[in-house]
């Protein structure tokens, strides 16, 4: 199972300490990537979202069809290498 649960927490020296509730299981095995609120940027938080697919709704696929629709050029009935001279 690979979900991710976002916690703030201090460090005090020694542990880390939760700002709030942590709704985990006791002694469960957990992978931390440690991003500085100042920065907001880590590589593994950059790589998690890269490979995380996109949350597309119904809606936004009606859009992009409805553009490349309209986008769309009329089709020509004639022969593109026919000599008119």
């Amino acid at each position: 199972m690979n979900s991710m649960t976002t916690l703030h927490a201090r460090f005090d020296g020694k542990v880390l300490i939760p700002d709030g509730k942590v709704d985990l299981p006791e002694g469960e095995l957990l992978e931390l990537v440690v991003v500085h609120p100042s920065t907001g940027r880590s590589v593994a938080a950059l790589r998690r979202f890269l490979s995380t697919p996109p949350q597309v709704t119904e809606e936004d696929v009606r859009e992009l069809e409805a553009a490349i629709e309209s986008a769309k050029l009329p089709l020509k009935d004639e022969d593109i290498f026919e000599d008119d001279r």
